[in-house]
């Protein structure tokens, strides 16, 4: 891996005036947004509040996307709904097919049943209606 030195932050050469304005105050703005004690700030001042609301509702967003997709690569990648076409099966014979113990499948049954994937039903696991 490279190691950064100071020169990689200095500011590019050329471009007009008035972009290398706007650069430096996006990277000051940045700077900001980053300090956590502005964060606090921000987040208690009434004109700020609001939008601060959103933009954490917006990284919560694309967290939890990443967390679905990767609950959805699981089960494609162990094959889960290719043992559950045919129909419901047990929690300990599901584990015994995907290669994990119990208490993994169950984490990773509980999370695709949270996205509709999957359920849990006194017959064991079956499909669910996005499954």
């Amino acid at each position: 891996m490279a190691e950064i030195s100071q020169r990689d932050f200095e500011p590019l050469s050329g471009g007009s005036p008035l972009r290398r304005l706007i650069a430096r105050f996006a990277d000051w703005r940045n700077q900001k947004v980053m300090d956590p004690q502005f964060q606090a700030w921000a987040m208690r001042f009434w004109l700020t509040r609001p939008l601060v609301r959103k933009r954490q509702k917006e990284l919560f967003d694309l967290t939890a996307g990443f967390v679905y997709s990767q609950v959805l690569f699981s089960c494609v990648s162990l094959g889960v709904f290719e043992h559950l076409k045919r129909g419901a099966i047990s929690l300990r014979a599901l584990s015994a097919r995907i290669g994990l113990d119990e208490d993994q499948t169950t984490r990773l049954i509980d999370a695709a049943a949270a996205l509709k994937l999957l359920r849990r039903d006194e017959d064991g696991v079956r499909l669910a209606d996005l499954g």
